[in-house]
């Protein structure tokens, strides 16, 4: 359009118009005129779109994994996108993943791309785990309601996201404030009795009632969401195995 109006292109005026050289143009390419020319800068998708449902801590975790996405592209010489879309990482920063097989299960990740990248994002999982926690989703009354029936009768929490259509971490999250509310007799169906006993003897070595230091007493082999549990199941008054 520039060159159009700088008459130094044509358009046919035919109904279906093409551009064309005129005189100008041909005056211009034999005298190697210069030329310039505005240069537009694309639209670019705002990042609030870009990441749209993801904020606070969660919103942290998708800028660390796209750093790690972007080292792994660069030492293997790909485009980023070859590793993980954006729409991925946001897949995974709402399914907190803590394993191969729960990466497996993320939409657009697959097997192939679970054992071979989850070894560099799985640690990212871990790392901001006890913040999400920390930070919970808004729990709504009307989503308590439509998981009950799923916490009552056993259900896993993969099981009930499943069944509810929502992220398991959201599911987790109002598991803790059912077990608050309700007090169950057992935790069995999320925390074997084994695991249950190492927890709550390393909260009662650590006496400070914090997530962190049992996890460490633990040698990090048992998840922040069951600690949680445990803890929150002692707290409201369920004191014995």
């Amino acid at each position: 359009n520039q060159l159009i109006d700088a008459d130094l292109l044509g358009r046919t005026g035919s109904q279906f118009p093409v551009v064309c050289l005129v005189d100008e143009s041909n005056a211009a390419i034999q005298d190697r005129r210069e030329i310039l020319l505005r240069e537009f800068e694309a639209p670019r998708k705002s990042k609030k779109a870009a990441v749209a449902g993801l904020s606070g801590v969660r919103l942290e975790l998708f800028e660390a994994m796209r750093e790690k996405r972007k080292a792994i592209a660069a030492e293997r010489e790909v485009p980023a996108y070859v590793i993980f879309h954006d729409a991925t990482l946001i897949e995974i920063a709402r399914a907190l993943p803590s394993s191969i097989e729960e990466l497996k299960a993320v939409p657009g990740v697959g097997d192939r791309r679970a054992t071979d990248l989850g070894p560099a994002f799985l640690p990212l999982m871990k790392e901001f785990r006890s913040r999400i926690s920390q930070e919970g989703p808004r729990l709504s009354a009307d989503t308590s309601e439509k998981l009950r029936p799923h916490f009552e009768a056993g259900k896993s929490v993969p099981d009930a996201a499943a069944k509810a259509g929502l992220a398991v971490s959201t599911v987790q999250a109002y598991l803790v404030e059912w077990v608050q509310d309700t007090q169950p007799r057992t935790l069995s169906p999320w925390v074997e009795a084994e695991t249950e006993a190492r927890i709550r003897e390393a909260i009662k070595e650590s006496g400070s009632g914090r997530l962190r230091p049992v996890f460490e007493a633990l040698n990090e082999e048992v998840s922040y969401d069951q600690i949680r549990l445990v803890m929150t199941s002692i707290k409201s008054g369920h004191a014995v195995v």
